[in-house]
């Protein structure tokens, strides 16, 4: 009776070591490789069996072209991670990108997320893009913008970018900022205004100091965190007092991080904004309403 017993047990610590063991060979294995309804495109593996292998790529700066040597040899349809897969075909674009379609934005695009909140461009399903893009269509219409006063000021700003580049030794630009500057200065006129318009064309350090946080090269380390480890990431950046300086080594990107300060000064403009208002408001006046205040 008792070597009875003694076999049971023995067969039950068999069966509870092994379980564990043959639920990670199913899930780490069997599911990627032969389970998965992604099983028969083509592609690497190693692709397929986890999404580090192309998170490493990111890492290295190397995801456009690993898919597109992947493209080269395996066709248009390519698996490129467990439950991801390229296409590269005008097909496949019109698909998934044209009108009509069902496909919505992945969790990546929820990086471009404002203070925790998604907006039109991160935004999964295309009912609720679609809502937000009617309350805001109207003010980037092509009647409003091919009229004063969007023409006068697009007009202005390419004259100020054209008056830069002149000045600037050997009429070399640096593009990537000088660009960045007259996006910059024409996009804070047109949603702020007189309460929040940039002027980086003409030179002013604070503004061009708006987009530091875009210029520095840890910003590359930043996106990659948010893309592959979102939730430790925002756990990171959500510390305060004591716990942040704890955690402040780990950063990917010290602060201010990416758009900090574009954000932070379209608060100010906001509030600015609001202060005008209830100052026109106490006073009896009729507010003057703010030029191309479109985004309040």
């Amino acid at each position: 009776m008792s070597e009875k017993l003694f076999q049971m047990a023995s067969l039950s610590v068999i069966a509870v070591v092994l379980a564990p063991v043959l639920f990670l060979i199913k899930y780490l294995l069997l599911d990627p490789l032969f389970l998965s309804p992604l099983s028969r495109v083509p592609g690497p593996k190693a692709f397929a069996l986890t999404k580090w292998r192309l998170a490493y790529e990111d890492w290295k700066g190397a995801r456009t072209r690993t898919i597109h040597h992947l493209h080269q040899k395996y066709g248009p349809v390519v698996r490129i991670g467990p439950d991801e897969v390229s296409f590269n075909s005008l097909a496949a674009l019109r698909t998934i990108y044209g009108p009509g379609s069902k496909y919505g934005r992945t969790g990546f695009y929820r990086m471009f997320d404002v203070y925790g909140r998604q907006n039109l461009f991160t935004f999964h399903s295309a009912v609720e893009h679609g809502q937000r893009k009617k309350l805001l269509s109207h003010a980037y219409s092509k009647s409003t913008m091919l009229k004063e006063p969007s023409t006068g000021m697009v007009e202005e700003k390419a004259r100020k970018y054209m008056a830069l580049i002149d000045a600037e030794p050997g009429h070399v630009s640096e593009i990537f900022s000088t660009l960045h500057y007259y996006s910059l200065d024409n996009i804070t006129e047109f949603l702020y205004g007189r309460h929040g318009s940039t002027s980086a064309l003409e030179g002013s350090e604070p503004h061009r100091a708006l987009i530091g946080d875009i210029l520095d090269p840890s910003r590359r380390k930043l996106s990659w965190f948010t893309v592959h480890l979102n939730t430790v990431t925002k756990w990171l950046y959500s510390r305060t007092n004591t716990m942040e300086t704890v955690v402040q080594p780990l950063l990917p990107m010290q602060k201010p991080a990416t758009y900090t300060g574009i954000r932070e000064f379209a608060l100010q403009a906001y509030r600015s904004f609001r202060s005008d208002m209830e100052m026109s408001e106490k006073e009896g006046r009729p507010s003057e309403e703010a030029e191309g205040s479109s985004i309040l």
